[in-house]
């Protein structure tokens, strides 16, 4: 027992020799879709947030995602995802507010922002600083075919947690096709007809047409960073957006203006402007409800024998959409050359 007088009462104590390492982890996040595809982002060891502010640990540039979308807490040995954002958060394709994560889950936020989450193994060398040793070909070969480890180490957690999500996987794909069938039973002979039509231009791809050209803009050369110009395309987005009450096609000009502006602008997902933000977010998701609402309201009278209600729908959408190369046009063309002749034979 050390004294007051004992010197090794003021001297710390040291790790012994040979003693085993710590094993801990590290999390990382690596995007597999939207702007920032082929990035990785570190998880940091409390709460990462995700989202376009900039003051994010995780920041994102698609338009969709909220300015705080979702959330990462690590609480001791596990990692939390918690959705923030009223546009919602997807876990493995499924909406979530509040889910454990593992290793190799997928985070859907926005409409095209994918992040693959992945965890690292972290050994404690005996002098106390971590060592991050990446698996060899062999070590992950042995691994995959469930080979023993080494006497005295525990076997890797990891095949075990790849073997359950297989085991989940095999359950949600076989929930999806039982849930496919009894749809597609019910639905027969009756609305069956109209909702294949339907999802021949669905609500996501209608999205993609609408959303998916401000990556065009980002990426055709003829258009450099340039405020100003970003700033004459905001103005005219606002003015659209302010008139898009008395024709059709100014909330589709508004919104293509939105877009030329971020163009202008450089490489930003968002304006800087809370305001004028929440503008934009609007304005994209007004236009994508009433393209679909036009659009299923159009097939269904189509299906019930109402051919020229049904044309006048799709007229309807034509006008809103005053876009010749737009996938919704060419679709919506097409529908209306099979109501002529419909029409014809009356």
């Amino acid at each position: 027992m050390a004294t007051s007088s004992d010197p090794s009462r003021d001297v710390p104590a040291r790790r012994p020799m040979g003693l085993a390492p710590v094993t801990s982890a590290r999390a990382h996040l690596q995007c597999t879709g939207g702007p920032e595809k082929g990035q990785t982002f570190r998880v940091a060891p409390g709460v990462t947030t995700i989202g376009r502010d900039p003051s994010c640990e995780v920041t994102v540039t698609e338009a969709a995602v909220s300015r705080q979308h979702c959330r990462i807490e690590h609480r001791g040995d596990q990692w939390l995802l918690k959705n923030l954002s009223d546009n919602g958060t997807r876990l493995n394709r499924k909406p979530t507010d509040e889910a454990p994560l593992a290793d190799g889950d997928e985070i859907r936020i926005g409409a095209k922002t994918r992040l693959r989450f992945y965890v690292e193994s972290v050994s404690l060398a005996p002098s106390g600083r971590p060592q991050f040793r990446p698996r060899s070909a062999a070590e992950e070969e042995e691994e995959e075919e469930g080979a023993p480890a080494p006497a005295g180490e525990e076997q890797p957690s990891i095949l075990r947690r790849r073997k359950g999500l297989f085991i989940g996987l095999g359950i949600y794909f076989s929930v999806i096709v039982v849930g496919a069938i009894v749809a597609w039973i019910a639905l027969r002979g009756t609305r069956g007809t109209a909702d294949r039509q339907i999802e021949l231009l669905g609500l996501s791809e209608i999205r993609e047409a609408i959303e998916g050209k401000l990556d065009a803009f980002r990426n055709d050369p003829e258009i450099q960073t340039n405020t100003a110009a970003g700033d004459l395309h905001l103005k005219q987005a606002l003015d659209f957006y302010d008139r898009r009450a008395a024709e059709s096609e100014n909330l589709f000009g508004a919104v293509r203006n939105f877009q030329k502006a971020l163009a202008y602008y450089g490489d930003r997902g968002y304006f800087g402007q809370p305001a004028v933000d929440r503008i934009y977010l609007d304005a994209v998701r007004e236009l994508n409800d009433c393209i679909y609402r036009e659009y299923r309201g159009a097939v269904l009278d189509e299906k019930n024998g109402d051919y020229a209600r049904s044309a006048e729908r799709y007229r309807r959408i034509l006008d809103m959409v005053p876009e010749k190369d737009n996938r919704i046009v060419e679709n919506v063309t097409r529908r209306l050359a099979t109501l002529r002749k419909h029409l014809e034979k009356r």
